[in-house]
């Protein structure tokens, strides 16, 4: 269903959960919906795009949504699935937090005392998100960015990159032979400060992030659902989050891919193990070939997949079928939020750049500075990717209703920012984190898209029940 017909949704909401969400102008707390009538089986996903820094204006955005329903967002949504800083914000918005060590340590070895120092840290930041539940707000994941954004985006120079830095030109060729924050050091120890070396098992929903396999330059889903299974001829399963949200946020330029161990390869004892391992998994694309490496490359899932909509649906789908649930009795409601765009309003991106004279009339003379221009307006694809996943999701929407007869709701909600923030994924002064809190907060009080989206969310249906849980029996990959 697109956007701009949901107004066939305009009923009259129920206060149809068990507290009192903020009053809204579109809320009518008290009206109750017709007597005797069967409730709408639904299930309900959030994407969310990558885009760096402007992950922050998502957080406020899904702040927003927390304060309007009076839920969290893992007890709003079925499944919840980002790319990059999306991704970031999905384990922040769903996966539980482990209680820290409470064991004495001397202090005496080097080893002790570096041991006493990731203690610190670890309790240091979770009181300055004045941590008070076992899984993070939407509030606190801002506060997250606010804080930690320069430690995350935080860049080690040698004497050589200190010199040429001084110049812009030099500074941005030195990026394309090497990786700006190169190992991601930063990003894993705020990660593992949060979350030691747990996995998605932990999860409170069923949660995924999308990385790329460089190897095969495909983008594949890590999931909560396989992390629990932890069958161990699948690569899925062995993952910490540290390694997990790292794999996810490598953007090419930014961070450097990272390389892990494949803990299939690792795990075979005989070569008739490793022979029999295409068979165990040809039921995956890929997974055949993954199999048989003895390392695994990933990198930011942007590269093939930002907008990770269709990827979430997909998944969402083969939960319902692992826990012996009918797809085609459900109505899927997806929710689907960018990191912003210069055109809020879903238009094609590519269209709108060979519609322009002055760029067409340069690219018609093999003007090199027509191409930097096309290519810098979006240097990673991000609002291509976006943009034809949305037109994909579309597509599949408006197919499964015609198939099932049942009304399907699909929003995509974008908000407005700078050609700068859009180029600049890791600019994390606080005059710029403003401006994004401010965009996001606009976006709440003002996109009617975002209205819509409160108002499916405060309609009462019947969600399936605990498909974070795995059914008893043999468990079945997905």
């Amino acid at each position: 269903m697109e956007d701009e017909d949901f107004d066939t949704f305009q009923q009259d909401q129920s206060d149809t959960e068990e507290h009192q969400p903020r009053q809204q102008k579109n809320q009518q707390p008290g009206q109750q919906e017709q007597e005797g009538k069967p409730l709408q089986k639904a299930l309900r996903i959030l994407t969310i795009d990558g885009g760096g820094i402007r992950g922050i204006a998502v957080a406020r955005i899904l702040e927003g949504i927390e304060e309007d329903t009076g839920k969290r967002i893992h007890e709003l949504f079925d499944v919840v699935v980002g790319t990059s800083t999306g991704g970031l914000l999905s384990v922040m918005m769903c996966v539980e937090l482990p209680d820290l060590p409470t064991d004495v340590i001397e202090g005496t070895t080097e080893e002790e005392k570096e041991l006493v120092k990731q203690r610190t840290r670890q309790r240091k930041i979770r009181e300055v998100l004045d941590v008070k539940e076992k899984v993070l707000t939407a509030k606190q994941a801002k506060e997250l960015y606010l804080n930690k954004a320069r430690k995350i985006f935080h860049e080690e120079h040698n004497w050589w990159h200190q010199l040429t830095d001084r110049f812009s030109i030099m500074s941005k060729m030195n990026h394309f032979w090497r990786s700006k924050y190169k190992r991601g050091d930063g990003l894993i120890q705020i990660v593992q400060d949060l979350y030691l070396e747990n996995d998605f098992s932990h999860a409170k929903t069923c949660v995924g992030v999308i990385v790329t396999e460089r190897g095969y330059g495909c983008s594949v889903i890590l999931h909560s659902t396989n992390a629990k299974i932890k069958e161990k001829h699948n690569y899925h399963n062995h993952l910490t989050l540290p390694e997990v949200v790292r794999a996810t946020s490598a953007a090419p330029t930014y961070f450097d891919p990272i390389i892990v161990k494949n803990p299939v390869h690792h795990q075979c004892e005989s070569q008739s193990e490793k022979l029999s391992l295409p068979i165990i998994c040809e039921k995956h694309s890929q997974e055949a070939k993954f199999c048989q490496r003895k390392m695994l490359f990933f990198e930011d899932g942007g590269v093939t997949c930002n907008n990770p909509s269709v990827k979430a649906f997909e998944y969402a789908k083969k939960l319902l079928r692992l826990h012996e649930l009918n797809p085609s009795e459900y109505q899927f409601q997806v929710y689907s939020i960018g990191t912003g765009s210069i055109r809020p309003e879903q238009t094609d991106p590519v269209l709108e750049h060979c519609n322009n004279l002055e760029i067409s009339e340069e690219a018609r003379s093999g003007n090199l500075h027509a191409l930097v221009r096309l290519v810098s307006s979006d240097p990673f694809q991000i609002e291509r990717n976006a943009y034809s996943n949305h037109l994909k999701m579309k597509r599949i929407m408006s197919h499964l209703e015609n198939e099932t007869g049942i009304e399907q709701i699909y929003h995509r909600l974008q908000f407005k920012v700078s050609p700068g923030a859009l180029q600049e994924l890791d600019k994390c002064d606080r005059p710029h984190m403003d401006e994004l809190i401010q965009a996001g907060t606009q976006c709440v009080e003002t996109n009617p898209v975002y209205q819509d989206m409160i108002k499916s969310l405060n309609f009462k249906v019947e969600r399936p029940k605990d498909l974070v849980k795995l059914n008893p029996g043999p468990k079945k990959e997905i």
